[in-house]
């Protein structure tokens, strides 16, 4: 049995590489992720231990709030602890060590676009600077600063220029003296970094509350050589004495560093991952139609093997080798193309500024057994069906002259189907209202099982409905691609199911991304009642410190004649009741001028630093009202009672709790404006206030200045990038469909040959029989995306609709794009079938017709 399943799969080398072509891209996309994220975290361990490598101890404050999503607040510390560090036995010296955000300008004067965060840090001695002079030399003076290579190439920057560049203290300009490299790299990540003078930038980065004081985010120490790293941060944690400050080994922050990295990508890895999964799911349904078109072709290949002694679980398992084959020949193209997908993710960020080290790919033998387990387990699955279907052929009932297949009893395939279809609604109603995300992922998988099971029902009807206009306008050609389409309803069904979760998945995401901006834009327009917005107008951010405006810039927008008010908004953490959250920071006096809360119970200003005001949601979980004491830690380590001033229902902007500024007065936290909103005075020339709004934000040097309307048309489009990835990865689903219908229709004209060879006796055309294919595949195509489409509205809505509590009530069916995809899926329909079609009419008329 062996010998005929390899000449067997000899025999039809086209169809196997054809069929495995629907493994290799999810899996490539699998090995490809774990190479990408494995050759990022190899190399940034082997960084973070260079740059490292001469730092013996840190010291910084124990005093952390850590919020969702990995953010973190951490308080710091005074700069004087230099002088009790260095006297401490085995110290030869500490430097105190400052990051905040500055934002590096063009020579247009416009703030640098980076694909990373925006640093600034004051110098440091180079015998424990990760920071390695590649020209110039270190700043000495107040008005002196190094960049970053990766910034002064990207301008073209050349020590001796001035720059420009804006921190918490303003836009100042500053003389180039060097350019500095990360380690062997010209930046971080994609970020950029500003090098001033510890003064200075103490000065230009800290808040304006405690600019210019002497404080440090942490201390840096290199022992003097006489006693191990462990025992030297032991004797200085013990000098110092405080609870309040944690010393970390050199091994432990380089530690550390290589965690936040491997945390950072972990994300990328799962959103990778789950593409992968997704593009193997719907691959798994092209193998399974295949096979099942396959066996059904080889009825007589089969029942010849039975009739000569071959058992029916000899005939499963000649099927089952034959999809080990293509699954690993398909997982091992996957991981090859996976190498190549990592290397390309790579030199694609170096595209967008983003500086990887120049090492060689990391491929652990994990990627390989994963890629070749996983993609060779759901080639077995999807082949396992249609296998045990092969081997309960009778001999005698198979021996027929044709090779459709048998149509089999409905019935059960309703019960199954239903069963199913109950079950996937059921997981996905559930893990969206029940906050179990995992849930509707399972949910989503089953319904689309189901829908495998139950479109063979339909599937005759639906295409006969489609193809009405095609065999009314194209007569003969036209009426024959239909009656090919709905005469085996199961084939068109199974071939038409690939492409329907593909388009299912992005019109899904399509409806969910429209509402979602649908329903920003009416949130924005309830609550925004200001006439203008200031935003900033960078592109970094994502690291550990996000830069703003100082809370000054809105004293200077207030006194521009004709400006009514002007409010800006800030984000910081909190420990609320023992728990990190994220609070909302405004000014209260001016805030209710620009921004609606919907106060259900006192009011805005009524806020006060001693105070809190909180969401309606939060007050009714946590049986709050007027006067509830709240407890709440900020970053300098004290714990205070604050009292409920005020319930408000608009939360989806604001979030949980909203305090005062004022309440930071005695912290070192960092807390600039995000964005900050103006409004007309009474009877002001609208024309004049916004020339010299604009005049005040170029002067300030960060910022754009908006209109309410543009500002809040604006805010949806925010996540055009995001969904446009997205797109781009389910894309690979629809591609993969793509195929399936290919090799469907390829077998169906293998199937075909006496049709196709008595149509072209009796005078049909080449080019008729090309037609007549290609209209076929068109039916089938609008077949999988008439059903996708509506799957993913469903979709979409019930997503939607998960959301309504928090704020998101707009359901909005993008039109337009569900026409753009129509009108793809018969591009997809008339390309597929190109190649079938050569085939179709390559059929040699004569030795069809023998019957022989």
């Amino acid at each position: 049995m062996f010998t005929v399943v390899l000449k067997g799969i000899l025999a039809r080398k086209l169809r196997l590489l054809l069929t495995a072509f629907a493994v290799v891209l999810g899996t490539a996309f699998l090995s490809g992720s774990f190479i990408f994220t494995d050759t990022i975290g190899r190399t940034f361990d082997d960084l973070f231990a260079d740059i490292n490598a001469n730092t013996d101890a840190v010291v910084r404050s124990s005093v952390v709030i850590e919020g969702d999503f990995g953010s973190e607040l951490r308080n710091r510390i005074p700069d004087t602890l230099v002088a009790e560090i260095e006297q401490v036995p085995g110290v030869s010296f500490a430097v105190p060590q400052i990051q905040g955000s500055a934002t590096i300008f063009t020579r247009e004067g416009k703030p640098m676009t980076v694909s990373g965060p925006t640093f600034g840090g004051n110098d440091l001695d180079p015998a424990v600077s990760p920071w390695i002079y590649a020209e110039g030399r270190a700043p000495t003076a107040p008005d002196e600063v190094s960049i970053d290579a990766g910034s002064a190439k990207k301008e073209k920057y050349q020590v001796g220029e001035k720059i420009t560049i804006n921190g918490t203290r303003g836009t100042e300009q500053f003389t180039l003296v060097g350019i500095v490299k990360f380690g062997t790299v010209d930046s971080p990540g994609g970020a950029s970094q500003a090098i001033f003078t510890l003064e200075t930038a103490q000065s230009f980065l800290l808040p304006q509350r405690i600019a210019g004081t002497s404080v440090a985010d942490w201390m840096i120490v290199k022992g003097d050589g006489s006693v191990a790293d462990k025992e030297l941060a032991t004797t200085i944690a013990n000098s110092l004495g405080d609870d309040e400050l944690q010393v970390l080994t050199g091994a432990e922050i380089t530690k550390e560093n290589q965690s936040d990295v491997r945390k950072a990508l972990n994300f990328f890895i799962i959103f990778l991952t789950v593409f992968a999964l997704v593009a193997l799911f719907v691959g798994s349904f092209v193998i399974a139609n295949v096979f099942s078109i396959s066996q059904a072709q080889r009825l007589k290949e089969n029942a010849l093997l039975r009739a000569i002694g071959a058992t029916s679980r000899q005939v499963v398992v000649a099927s089952m080798l034959e999809a080990l084959a293509i699954g690993l020949v398909g997982s091992l193209l996957g991981f090859l193309g996976g190498i190549g997908l990592a290397a390309s993710i790579k030199a694609l960020l170096g595209v967008f500024s983003i500086d990887i080290p120049s090492v060689g790919l990391v491929i652990l033998s994990r990627t390989v057994i994963l890629t070749l387990v996983v993609g060779t387990l759901i080639t077995l699955f999807a082949a396992l069906f249609p296998s045990l279907k092969a081997g309960r052929i009778k001999p005698v009932e198979a021996m027929r002259s044709s090779a459709i297949e048998p149509p089999g009893a409905n019935r059960g395939r309703i019960i199954t189907g239903s069963a199913l279809f109950a079950i996937g609604a059921g997981a996905i109603l559930f893990g969206l209202f029940g906050k179990e995300p995992i849930f509707f992922g399972l949910g989503a998988l089953v319904l689309f099982v189901a829908l495998y099971v139950l479109l063979p029902l339909v599937a005759a009807p639906i295409a006969r409905l489609l193809g009405g206009p095609v065999a009314r306008w194209r007569g003969i050609t036209g009426r024959m691609a239909v009656d090919n389409a709905s005469r085996n309803p199961r084939r068109t069904a199974r071939t038409a199911a690939a492409l329907m979760v593909g388009v299912a998945l992005v019109s899904g995401v399509q409806v969910a991304a429209a509402s979602t901006k649908s329903s920003i834009r009416d949130i924005f327009g309830r609550q925004f009642t200001g006439d203008y917005a200031v935003t900033l107008d960078t592109e970094g951010g994502g690291g550990p410190v996000i830069g703003g405006f100082n809370t000054e810039f809105t004293d200077e927008l207030s006194a521009i004649d004709g400006v009514g008010s002007a409010s800006g908004i800030s984000i910081s953490l909190g420990l609320v009741e023992g728990k990190g959250r994220q609070l909302t920071v405004v000014d209260p006096a001016s805030v209710g001028d620009v921004f609606d809360l919907k106060f259900t119970s006192g009011s805005i200003n009524d806020l006060t630093a001693e105070g809190i005001v909180v969401s309606e949601k939060r007050a009714e979980k946590d049986s709050l009202t007027l006067g509830s004491p709240v407890e709440i830690q900020l970053i300098d380590g004290q714990t205070r009672s604050l009292k409920v001033q005020g319930i408000y229902a608009e939360d989806v902007l604001a979030g949980a709790y909203t305090v005062s500024r004022d309440l930071f007065a005695e912290t070192t936290a960092d807390i600039p404006l995000l964005v900050v909103f103006a409004s007309l005075a009474p009877g002001a020339d609208k024309a004049a206030v916004t020339a010299e709004l604009e005049s005040a934000v170029k002067a300030n040097g960060l910022g754009k200045l908006q209109t309410r309307d543009a500002y809040i048309a604006e805010r949806g489009e925010q996540l055009n990038q995001l969904v446009g990835l997205v797109y781009g990865l389910l894309g690979l689903s629809v591609v993969i469909a793509f195929f399936g219908i290919v090799l469907a229709l390829a077998l169906s004209v293998l199937e075909r040959k006496k049709e196709l060879a008595l149509a072209r006796a009796v005078g049909m055309t080449k080019r008729q029989v090309s037609e007549s294919v290609g209209w076929e595949s068109v039916i089938t195509s609008l077949l999988g995306t008439v059903v996708g489409v509506l799957v993913g509205l469903l979709l979409g809505y019930a997503l939607v609709a998960s959301l309504r509590d928090q704020g998101f009530n707009t359901f909005t069916i993008p039109v337009a794009s569900i026409i753009v995809m129509l009108v793809l899926s018969v591009l997809v329909g008339i390309l597929a079938s190109i190649y079938p079609s050569i085939r179709a009419n390559k059929v040699d008329i004569v030795e069809a017709l023998a019957s022989t």
